[in-house]
C-alpha cells in the first residue's frame, strides 16, 4: 500500500497540477507546503487532507487497523 505522501504525489501528477497550482487551490501561499507533504517532511491535518482531496477530485479514505498487523498480509 502506498503511503499518503506517495498517493498525494501521484494524484497531483495525474491531475496535471504543479505544486504551486495545488497550493493555490487549497489556499496556502507557498508550494513548499506541498513539497514538504509529498516528501513526508510534515504530516497534514485532517482539514488539509480534505482540502487536498477536493482539489485533486479524489475521495478521502481513512482506515483504522490494529497495530502490528498490515493490511493484505
Amino acid at each position: 500500500m502506498k503511503t499518503f505522501h506517495q498517493q498525494l504525489r501521484a494524484a497531483r501528477a495525474a491531475a496535471g497540477l504543479t505544486a504551486k497550482q495545488l497550493a493555490e487551490r487549497i489556499g496556502v501561499e507557498s508550494p513548499s507546503r506541498i513539497y514538504d507533504l509529498e516528501a513526508a517532511r510534515t504530516s497534514p491535518t485532517l482539514r488539509t487532507c480534505r482540502q487536498l482531496a477536493d482539489a485533486l477530485n479524489c475521495r478521502l479514505l481513512i482506515e483504522l487497523a490494529p497495530k502490528g498487523k498490515r493490511r493484505g498480509g
